[in-house]
């Protein structure tokens, strides 16, 4: 049977999978190679860019819910942008044990209120995924050497939220 804590598990189990994904996709490049520009955007035009979008994107969910993880990060190189993203984790992860049961419902934002704890959760963990396929090509964009074949990490962050709505949509249908 479900509890809050095992919807809180789940949770956080879904945001270390997408930062395992993410970190294998970054693991070996430099400062160099990821300040590399691959797009003439001018919003994201490297995976640096991308990689500070990933954390403040976080951090900007959980602020519209009324909770400051952490400040945006604006400038700072690849050693900076992973520091502020595991330090996001550290916080999102406390944030998540602490809450209300109210704020484990899933609730999107509105006009009246901010999203819930665990509706920041999942957006960002699907937006990590999301940014992650674009971080895989970016390597390739850029001559990074190429990543070894492993679908283990992809697949455990791209299964974990569909695994907890199956089990929720299991549990609501008994």
């Amino acid at each position: 049977m479900m509890t809050h804590d095992w919807f809180r598990e789940r949770l956080t189990d879904a945001h270390k999978k997408q930062r395992t994904h993410l970190y294998r996709i970054i693991q070996d490049l430099s400062t160099d190679l990821v300040e590399k520009k691959v797009s003439d955007e001018e919003r994201l035009p490297d995976m640096l860019s991308v990689l500070r979008h990933i954390g403040n994107s976080e951090t900007y969910w959980f602020h519209k819910n009324g909770n400051d993880l952490l400040p945006p990060l604006r400038t700072g190189g690849l050693d900076e942008v992973v520091d502020h993203l595991e330090r996001v984790t550290a916080a999102m992860i406390e944030m998540i044990r602490g809450c209300s049961e109210e704020e484990l419902r899933v609730v999107p934002p509105t006009d009246e209120r901010g999203p819930s704890i665990s509706w920041c959760v999942l957006r960002t963990v699907q937006h990590g995924i999301y940014h992650a396929g674009q971080l895989a090509k970016m390597r390739h964009m850029i001559g990074a050497p190429p990543l070894e074949v492993d679908d283990a990490p992809w697949n455990a962050a791209v299964d974990a939220p569909t695994q907890i709505i199956g089990a929720l949509l299991d549990e609501s249908w008994k």
